[in-house]
């Protein structure tokens, strides 16, 4: 069972990432990889992945606040269509980065799993946290987060997206009008490899 847990808040608009030649979003390229993963690609796109396909999948999306949007599913071109209809924060009320109650969240719904009749068991519960790192909002650390995940027997895999070098990135202006900016966008790998270690 697999939590994919995934940040869209305002700091994941930095332009770190190209795709066919083209610079993406920290949200878009994370869309790429994670629908890679779990459908597959072909062995003309690169080197081959298998899919996830035997493996149940959920998806939770977080900024400041974090949202349940599929259930664990065996439906993985479902989830990979909610995936890609995620988008990045764009009201001030809702934007940060509440990583801990993120995989607090996650943790919980891979806890509740219970088998079913005729159902494989579940062998290992794991979440894939795919984030900038830089926590500024919740009510729960992600220390204390990835402590409960421990605690949980749940295995937590950070990825950082992102660079710790000035980006471009797309604010608004007073009248609702992109503008890009180069500005130094937030990562902190050393949250994300002290979460993975814990569990």
């Amino acid at each position: 069972a697999i939590e994919l847990v995934v940040d869209r808040s305002g700091s994941m608009m930095a332009l770190d990432f190209q795709i066919d030649g083209n610079h993406v979003d920290r949200l878009e390229a994370l869309k790429n990889v994670a629908s890679k993963f779990v459908l597959g690609e072909s062995e003309q796109e690169g080197s081959p992945l298998e899919g996830r396909v035997s493996d149940l999948i959920g998806l939770i999306v977080f900024a400041g606040y974090a949202d349940a949007v599929t259930p664990l599913t065996l439906d993985h071109g479902y989830l990979v269509s909610q995936l890609n209809q995620t988008r990045i924060v764009n009201e001030r009320a809702e934007d940060g980065t509440a990583i801990g109650d993120a995989i607090s969240l996650a943790v919980e719904k891979l806890s509740s799993l219970e088998q079913r009749d005729g159902q494989q068991p579940i062998e290992s519960k794991v979440m894939i946290l795919l984030t900038d790192g830089e926590n500024n909002s919740g009510n729960l650390q992600p220390e204390a987060a990835a402590k409960f995940a421990k605690e949980m027997g749940v295995k937590v895999f950070t990825l950082l997206m992102g660079s710790p070098e000035g980006v471009v990135v797309t604010r608004y202006d007073l009248f609702g009008r992109p503008v890009k900016k180069q500005v130094k966008a937030p990562v902190n790998p050393t949250l994300l490899k002290a979460i993975a270690s814990a569990t």
